[in-house]
């Protein structure tokens, strides 16, 4: 556990140029303790591999985990008594009876106190399918998928090949997307993998469609990987020929050089590397799907700080996915209504804030947080922090707002 990292936090700075309460810090024990994802890139070998997140799963998880009734400190439009001029319903115990009330962070003094978060719960299913990116061990010299690249290079031969460096530093920036590095002897690795496909040439366009085809996917890294003719055996073959596999990742974050840290490895005496890898995304400029009994989402820059209203927040490593966050909110609403207290009344999730999450500039997974009631962009205030010798970061934030705004209130 790291039960200690919050005195270790310096925050990163603001979104919001109007006064707003200080940013709520994400509970950063859930990335911590969550676990790693069977897969994190493609594995060193030929052949398609799609399908890698099991979004059933994915789902299956967020339900599963609440198992406790959340509350919040602030309830609906009664928590502005004292902050502004307001009404003073308190016929709402989670959230304001009118879905049209939306709260800005200017209707909060900037003294205001704001308690922090009553519950977090942390992810125990990943998501993803127990298909591991490591080859199969060998007990005869199985042919591998053939490349379509040059054959037998030698390791020095292939990373200083000057086709390949061509390849990666004259090839096409795809419509739509931005280049993020160029001609790197490394591939990503990383949580938000989703699959690859193996291709004839170094060809960005066709790769930035089969990104555009597969859902989730908001960026590509394509590459040239040295890979062995057939399944290495350290008794029968263990340094076969080698063959030029054309990659094209897919990822569901954006990307960077940073994220780019898997220069290869052995496959008994066989030594798979990696050459002119570029990677491009389209993240800034692509807005997440909408998810069933939500509003369309909205963008609100950094993740939301709401304490006051928060009903919990939740992490799930893989590709940023919103419709996560909405089964989470829903199940969490549902275990409070039927946990309602003697009165009738329960706090329920009126809007839940989605973010990706990344680490040292890699990404992590999706961050759930849930709140009693609408706030807007405004509160978008936490865009990243430091945590010991690790930064946490805040990309593609958005939140969805409950199309039909709940009471709270259970109906007899």
């Amino acid at each position: 556990m790291h039960s200690h990292i919050v005195a270790l936090v310096l925050l990163a700075g603001y979104c919001a140029s109007a006064p707003a309460p200080a940013p709520q810090l994400p509970d950063f024990n859930l990335i911590y303790d969550a676990p790693t994802p069977s897969v994190l890139g493609p594995p060193p070998v030929g052949g398609d591999q799609t399908s890698v997140f099991d979004v059933a799963s994915a789902l299956a998880s967020a339900t599963a985990d609440v198992t406790t009734v959340a509350s919040a400190s602030f309830t609906g439009t009664a928590a502005l008594n004292g902050k502004r001029d307001a009404p003073t319903d308190t016929t709402s115990y989670g959230a304001p009876t009118s879905s049209s009330s939306v709260y800005t962070s200017q209707s909060l003094s900037s003294s205001s106190s704001l308690s922090t978060p009553t519950v977090s719960t942390s992810a125990s299913v990943s998501g993803y399918s127990t298909t591991t990116a490591a080859p199969p061990t060998a007990t005869t010299c199985k042919a591998e998928p053939d490349g379509y690249g040059p054959r037998n290079l030698s390791v020095t031969e292939f990373q200083h090949n000057p086709l390949f460096t061509l390849d990666a530093l004259l090839a096409p920036t795809p419509r739509g997307y931005v280049n993020t590095f160029r001609n790197v002897n490394a591939s990503v690795e990383a949580n938000s993998y989703l699959g690859y496909y193996d291709l004839k040439s170094y060809d960005t366009n066709l790769c930035a469609q089969h990104c555009d085809n597969t859902t989730l996917c908001t960026s590509f890294d394509i590459y040239v990987e040295r890979d062995p003719s057939v399944n290495p055996n350290a008794g029968l073959c263990p340094n076969p020929d080698a063959i030029t596999n054309y990659k094209c990742a897919l990822w569901g974050s954006s990307i960077d050089k940073a994220a780019a840290i898997n220069y290869g490895q052995y496959r008994a005496d066989f030594h798979v590397v990696i050459a002119a890898s570029n990677g491009y995304e389209k993240t800034n400029t692509t807005t997440p799907a909408s998810c069933p009994g939500w509003k369309p989402p909205t963008n609100c820059g950094g993740a939301i700080s709401g304490s006051g209203w928060h009903l919990g927040s939740n992490f799930f490593p893989g590709p940023f996915d919103p419709a996560i966050c909405a089964a989470y909110a829903e199940a969490q609403t549902s275990y409070n209504h039927a946990h309602a207290d003697s009165t009738g009344k329960y706090s329920p999730v009126n809007m839940f804030n989605a973010y990706m999450m990344k680490k040292n500039g890699i990404a992590q997974g999706t961050f759930c947080a849930l709140f009693t009631t609408i706030l807007d962009k405004s509160f978008g205030s936490y865009t990243g922090s430091w945590v010991g010798s690790d930064f946490f970061g805040v990309e593609t934030s958005w939140t969805y707002a409950l199309t039909v705004q709940d009471t709270g209130i259970v109906k007899r």
